[in-house]
């Protein structure tokens, strides 16, 4: 990252009329950096923070929730939607040696 003076000196030579190229040769600085820094016009530290937008599923949320409660109360044998979002824990399965009896 450059420093003020350093961004102001390239931002001055290209307003002079000097080329990206020509400032690369001058200052050292690689030429996609000189480009990011002539393109930009704050140089805040902190990005600007995005403003939280709600859920596009929030207000199905209550009908969605009610819907998995339902599936819960089902018989076993039916494929519940709540096995989906839940995976049964399978056991690890143990390595058994070649040759070896378990």
């Amino acid at each position: 990252m450059l420093n003020m003076s350093q961004i102001n000196d390239i931002r001055d030579l290209y307003n002079s009329g000097y080329k990206i190229s020509e400032i690369h040769k001058k200052t050292g600085v690689d030429p996609k950096t000189i480009r990011k820094y002539l393109s930009r016009d704050d140089f805040s530290e902190f990005p600007e923070s995005s403003v939280a937008r709600p859920s596009v599923l929030d207000p199905f949320k209550p009908t969605i929730l009610k819907w998995l409660e339902e599936d819960k109360q089902h018989w076993k044998k039916q494929l519940n939607i709540s096995d989906y979002f839940e995976p049964p824990v399978r056991p690890s399965r143990a390595t058994v040696p070649f040759g070896t009896e378990p």
